[in-house]
């Protein structure tokens, strides 16, 4: 072809390639620690089973444990839950509630998880939610894991849009996040063709821990996604400085193996009061897109604030596409720290 040919603006040209979003980390956490003497433990796993197939039901299988060991003769269990909550995949209303604590949470029936869950939590356990108590950190997490449930369907195929509907998906999506940035790949590939990108992370490692530093985990079953948190708080003792690991994983069970989608491990030591972060370090283990870990610098600027203040902090400041949303609740979860002190049976200063 001349030179002239390639300058004639009569010629077709080549149709512009859609972006290919690059991977972000892949470094799935593969331990968890001992439970060191002083220390509270609250594990918690959501799973989000769907029992008659991805038309059927979402039913979300919630299960946790408070832990504490206070010196050498082991640890003593302080609480668990185990409820099952069905939820109706088109209105996402819950449609039943069974299992322990049921009673408690049975005024949940009808409420979407879409819109008020959360003040409807409050409501329905008002005394559970100003302790931090384990049954309601537990439900307050519903929401998120349910909105993480539609990774079943993306990766299934069954998201599928035209050009029009990809583009106005991207512009009520883009800047919501770090991995959703204006102009980002994720965005454009959404925007030119109408196709969600599907992350692919690393594959789940068996997470290796000392017998019973877990509560019991159900099987993984095909397209179930699972929210898994380990929250350790260890008080100060001989001098050490009282410390905080928060631990946190999504993953997805496909025809073969279980996949990682997103996980952080979040640690900060604690003020001598007691009430508030200390030296907030963020580690991100396994995140989709090449652009997330960016986010990370969006939680460290939360040091110093008290504990019972970090989720409403959250909410109203880490927004926009400098911020994770899953970050923000790992985070927003270390709102438990004073309960699981209170475990401990920890004072501080007045």
């Amino acid at each position: 072809m001349s030179v002239a040919e390639q300058d004639d603006p009569g010629l077709p040209s080549e149709p512009e390639r859609p972006p290919t979003p690059a991977r972000g980390p892949g470094r799935a956490v593969t331990e968890t620690p001992e439970l060191a003497i002083g220390t509270a433990r609250r594990t918690t796993s959501i799973d989000m089973t769907r029992p008659e197939g991805l038309a059927g039901p979402l039913v979300a299988d919630i299960r946790g444990r408070d832990l504490v060991r206070i010196d050498g003769h082991g640890a003593e269990v302080i609480d668990v839950i185990d409820l099952q909550v069905c939820i109706d995949r088109r209105t996402a209303q819950i449609a039943s509630v069974t299992g322990s604590s049921s009673a408690e949470v049975g005024g949940l029936v009808g409420i979407s998880l879409r819109r008020g869950f959360g003040a409807a939590v409050i409501r329905a356990l008002s005394d559970a939610a100003t302790r931090r108590a384990l049954l309601y950190s537990a439900l307050e997490d519903l929401n998120g894991a349910h909105l993480v449930a539609g990774y079943a369907s993306l990766r299934a195929g069954l998201l599928v849009a035209s050009r029009q509907e990809g583009e106005a998906r991207a512009a009520a999506q883009e800047d919501v996040c770090a991995g959703w940035a204006r102009g980002g790949a994720v965005v454009e590939l959404l925007r030119r063709t109408g196709t969600n990108a599907v992350p692919l992370g690393p594959v789940a490692p068996p997470i290796a821990a000392p017998e019973g530093s877990w509560h019991d985990l159900a099987p993984l079953a095909l397209h179930t996604v699972r929210r898994l948190r380990c929250l350790d708080v260890r008080h100060a003792d001989h001098g050490d400085v009282p410390s905080v690991r928060s631990h946190f994983r999504d993953s997805y069970q496909g025809a073969d193996e279980e996949m990682v989608m997103h996980e952080y491990v979040v640690t900060t030591g604690i003020d001598p009061a007691g009430r508030a972060v200390r030296h907030l370090e963020v580690d991100p283990r396994v995140l989709p897109w090449e652009t997330c870990p960016a986010a990370a610098a969006s939680a460290v600027a939360l040091d110093g604030t008290p504990f019972d203040e970090l989720p409403e902090r959250v909410r109203s400041e880490l927004v926009g596409p400098g911020t994770c949303t899953h970050l923000n609740s790992t985070v927003r979860a270390l709102a438990d720290v004073r309960a699981l002190l209170g475990l401990l049976d920890v004072e501080y200063p007045a």
